[in-house]
């Protein structure tokens, strides 16, 4: 009865994977995901990022006692410390993450729309941007920080979060791409975010339109047309094999879609996850081998 609203490897080993849960805190898995373990009970948790460089450090961001809160372990689930509270309450921490190159800066994202940053690993906190709309996902590479936020759109960042860019104004679903694209509307529901890992310019996204993919950091978009109607059902997680920008996973309800050449050609399966497919994870070293998340 779990709803999974991320899925991660341990960046030490693709043996560990890590599930949170909007509705049961985080566990773990040792064993390629035959057994788990919870490490962090209680909590609805909306989003979780592992430190680069310390795989017993984990930040989680979520919602407990009508508070959003950031949490973070330093020893692997066994305890965890609060570093941010919401001052107001009803606002939960929907996205979380961490620079790269420097693990102690951290941003997270409110579901009314703040995006507040930390330098010193979550010991102070300054708000850099309110959007007014959910913050849906955070996403932080070497070409720069990436904020989805709900019905507004993508925001991108390239000086360390002093200023940010929308990169998907005007977005619309062409008439004429495909007869089972839906008809020249504008894009207002922005779902997942998903960037190379090999080539960050490379990223892919789900809308309420249907999937989208930019080759160039998000300066242009293309709609990548999908063997369903979206009128229907809506794509929603998307997941690039690390390894081949070509192989991309897509979930719509409960079928997950899987292209291995860019989005020309579709083979689709049931994943028994539930009504809906609400994150999906590739393995590293196996492009053939996906996970996925249900919602309930």
């Amino acid at each position: 009865n779990l709803s999974i609203s991320k899925l991660s490897f341990d960046p030490q080993g693709s043996d560990a994977l890590y599930a949170s849960s909007y509705n049961s805190g985080i566990y773990s898995s040792r064993d390629g995901a035959s057994s788990w373990e919870q490490i962090l009970g209680q909590i609805p948790v909306m989003d979780f990022v592992i430190h680069p460089n310390d795989n017993q450090t984990i930040y989680a961001g979520g919602y407990f006692e009508e508070r959003g809160r950031a949490l973070v372990t330093r020893d692997g689930g066994k305890s965890w410390n609060a570093i941010y509270t919401a001052a107001s309450s009803n606002s939960a921490v929907r996205a979380i993450a961490l620079n790269p190159s420097s693990p102690e800066q951290i941003a997270i994202g409110m579901a009314q729309g703040e995006l507040i940053m930390s330098g010193d690993a979550g010991a102070t906190w300054r708000l850099v941007q309110s959007y007014n709309d959910r913050i849906n996902k955070i996403i932080w590479t070497s070409e720069g920080i990436y904020v989805v936020v709900k019905a507004t759109g993508i925001f991108k960042s390239i000086d360390n979060g002093n200023t940010f860019q929308l990169i998907t104004s005007n977005l619309q679903s062409p008439a004429n791409t495909s007869s089972l694209s839906i008809f020249a509307d504008s894009v207002t529901s922005f779902h997942q975010l998903a960037i190379s890992q090999s080539n960050p310019a490379t990223m892919y996204m789900t809308t309420h339109l249907g999937l989208y993919r930019s080759i160039n950091s998000g300066s242009s978009w293309s709609f990548v047309p999908m063997p369903l109607r979206q009128e229907s059902v809506t794509s929603q997680a998307v997941a690039i094999a690390p390894g081949s920008d070509n192989t991309v996973y897509v979930s719509a309800g409960a079928i997950i879609y899987k292209t291995a050449d860019g989005g020309n050609t579709w083979s689709a399966s049931e994943s028994g996850a539930g009504e809906l497919v609400s994150a999906l994870l590739v393995d590293p070293n196996l492009p053939q081998v996906a996970y996925a998340g249900g919602y309930n």
